[in-house]
């Protein structure tokens, strides 16, 4: 299983390869180097939560209409479907996290 980045990792990924998107000088709204991580990270996160959250979307769906099928919804328990899409959601993102490590030791 992959662990999520830690801060000098995900630092280490944006000094080596971001900084052609993302430099001071094309943006100047940034007064330093820390604010302009901030926003990429920002900006990182939100493509990753987009690209997983369509596909767990789908699994939920199809989970909740299998337990309403079946009347399992009448239960106490946490929800089977929200707890299958909560693993779904997980997988998905950690093989994007995988992906995108990929990616920034090719470059």
């Amino acid at each position: 299983m992959n662990q999520p980045l830690t801060d000098s990792e995900a630092r280490n990924i944006f000094i080596n390869g971001a900084e052609d998107f993302y430099s001071l000088s094309a943006n100047p709204q940034f007064s330093n180097s820390a604010e302009l991580f901030d926003a990429w990270l920002t900006e990182h996160d939100r493509q990753l939560l987009a690209k997983t959250e369509a596909e767990a979307g789908k699994r939920i769906s199809s989970e909740l209409k299998l337990e309403h099928a079946s009347d399992a919804h009448a239960r106490t328990e946490p929800s089977r479907a929200y707890i299958q899409g909560c693993k779904a959601a997980r997988s998905l993102l950690e093989d994007a996290i995988r992906d995108l490590t990929q990616e920034q030791g090719t470059l």
